[in-house]
């Protein structure tokens, strides 16, 4: 089963049905697609949560306070609620920032994000040898204070979603910008579907 973005018409869909069709007798394997619903103009005109509290209750919650490791980041443009469940999240180390390279943590959970990043304050605080914020404080920042901008970068709706999503942010960046322990590094393949047109005429593939 595969789900396919919503185009106009349902032009997608329709394309990759009927190639699936072509190609079903030949291979005896069969592909169900199924177009995901778009988002409703109704949805994107309004808020469900036009008056969101101010700040949560937790002393430790790095999006919505100061913390000793953190400067709060809720009132950037695309600030999510920390409460919000399965989320990717980011997390850049600002020493590094302000020498003028990137060091980046790509994280995800399906648990409140700020449950998440609590955790990872939690691992600095204590000193933890398990927290990979506190093996790249201590291998490249030793005589500094540690501190970090922690960022939720989306919500989804499902795991491997989800998943993936944090496959691509970590191989999108050169290892030694990453933060993320080396097992992290080698997810499995993000693979992509080519739909080619029979025309002779027209060899370029379509995504």
């Amino acid at each position: 089963m595969i789900f396919v973005p919503p185009t106009p018409g349902g032009e997608l869909l329709s394309r990759l049905k009927k190639r699936e069709a072509e190609i079903s007798g030949k291979s005896g394997m069969r592909i169900k697609f199924i177009e995901r619903g778009s988002i409703k103009l109704k949805h994107r005109l309004s808020k469900a949560d036009p008056f969101p509290s101010a700040e949560c209750s937790k002393a430790l919650c790095p999006l919505c306070k100061k913390t000793p490791f953190s400067e709060p980041n809720r009132f950037g443009k695309f600030w999510t609620k920390c409460n919000t469940l399965s989320v990717g999240y980011r997390i850049i180390c600002k020493n590094c920032q302000n020498a003028g390279k990137l060091s980046s943590y790509e994280g995800e959970t399906g648990r409140p994000g700020r449950v998440r990043l609590i955790e990872h304050i939690n691992g600095l605080r204590k000193k933890n040898s398990d927290s990979a914020l506190q093996k790249h404080h201590i291998l490249h920042h030793p005589s500094e204070q540690p501190t970090f901008e922690f960022k939720i970068t989306k919500t989804f709706s499902d795991p491997l979603t989800r998943q993936a999503n944090e496959a691509v942010r970590i191989a999108n960046l050169p290892p030694e910008s990453l933060i993320n322990g080396k097992s992290e590094f080698h997810h499995p393949p993000i693979n992509r579907l080519q739909i080619h047109h029979n025309n002779p005429s027209s060899s370029r593939p379509h995504h």
